[in-house]
């Protein structure tokens, strides 16, 4: 399983400050791709958070982050409760044609079901 979401580009240029400033305002967007890795568990995705230091970008638009966030979990009636950190390396992509950035979270391999 591998995630991806388009976050609309408002900058004229793909330097770094654009870029990391259209991320940073649409955290709900990036938040949107971690709940998509949790969904099947039903768990919650927080306090999403770009990692300092972690941000890149290439000369042709190409880069990548990681993202802090916690996941939580809380069922009354089976009596779980928990929050746990988790992070999540994020590769993305200029497409300063459409006005897109385009983020593709980690690849997670998903098991087939077992034959009888």
């Amino acid at each position: 399983m591998q995630e991806t979401v388009i976050i609309p580009f408002k900058g004229k240029k793909d330097t770094i400050l654009d870029v990391f400033s259209n991320l940073s305002s649409r955290i709900d967007l990036i938040e949107d791709l971690l709940i998509k890795y949790h969904f099947n568990k039903r768990e919650k995705v927080l306090n999403v958070v770009v990692e300092e230091g972690t941000f890149f970008i290439n000369d042709d638009g190409m880069g990548k982050f990681t993202v802090n966030y916690i996941i939580g979990l809380f069922n009354a009636c089976a009596d779980i409760d928990y929050a746990e950190k988790a992070r999540m390396n994020i590769v993305f992509k200029t497409n300063l044609n459409d006005h897109q950035i385009i983020i593709t979270g980690e690849y997670i391999p998903e098991r087939e079901p077992d034959e009888l």
